[in-house]
């Protein structure tokens, strides 16, 4: 017996053609990261609920991309870029539809060089992302193989300039990332989510903490509140 554990009424419905599981979602899955197929389902049909508020953050973005062209350019020659975020990837993993939009893409000699640009801190769903990006791009033809993928983290805290980039590899590494467990884990996953049974809840700190749908879900739980004590340092 599946029993609905978020709520749905209300919540607005994506066109038909939108139906799709996003590219940082199935890489917080693969990493480990995110885990409620639940959430995945509701958001594979239905537009979150949760307003997006923080303005600072498409300033900090737009440099960390400014930086991260900068980067490529100054390390290779002759690169032809995609206009900013116009490679749309859209495929099907097992009964479902990924859609990811890689931000820096740029092609030399049939190889394909991908750079994910962060104003945040350092998270290990990323490598899975950008990799996941990288085979991708390559599956439609765009590039024979991959040149590089990298991934450039922009603090705008500590000036205009810094910019810690960390190269992944290429096609070799981007395979081992996504390894055939990692694969056939999101293979069920996607058959779960497009199912017509309600996907289950995995209702932890870390899964309720950021979730979307927290306040339509009646399995979620309230993440402990993180104390800081601000006399430790009387030394008694």
């Amino acid at each position: 017996l599946y029993i609905m554990a978020i709520s749905l009424i209300g919540a607005k419905k994506k066109h038909p053609f939108s139906h799709c599981i996003g590219a940082s979602n199935v890489a917080k899955y693969a990493a480990g990261e995110f885990s409620c197929a639940a959430a995945l389902q509701a958001s594979y049909k239905y537009k979150s609920p949760k307003e997006f508020n923080n303005y600072d953050w498409y300033s900090a973005h737009a440099r960390a991309i400014e930086l991260a062209v900068d980067y490529l350019n100054q390390n290779f020659s002759g690169l032809k870029f995609f206009e900013n975020e116009s490679l749309k990837l859209k495929q099907k993993i097992g009964d479902a539809v990924l859609f990811g939009v890689p931000d820096v893409v740029a092609v030399k000699d049939e190889k394909l060089y991908l750079f994910d640009a962060k104003s945040g801190k350092k998270r290990e769903f990323h490598k899975f992302q950008i990799s996941l990006y990288g085979l991708l791009a390559i599956s439609k033809n765009i590039a024979k193989e991959i040149g590089g993928l990298y991934l450039g983290y922009f603090d705008p805290e500590i000036d205009n300039h810094n910019f810690d980039v960390v190269e992944l590899g290429a096609t070799k590494e981007a395979k081992e990332i996504w390894s055939v467990e990692i694969k056939q884990k999101l293979v069920i996953l996607a058959k779960t989510i497009v199912s017509k049974k309600t996907a289950p809840t995995n209702p932890t700190d870390a899964n309720c903490r950021f979730c979307p749908w927290k306040e339509k879900c009646n399995a979620a739980i309230d993440p402990k509140e993180e104390l800081v004590d601000i006399f430790a340092n009387l030394g008694v």
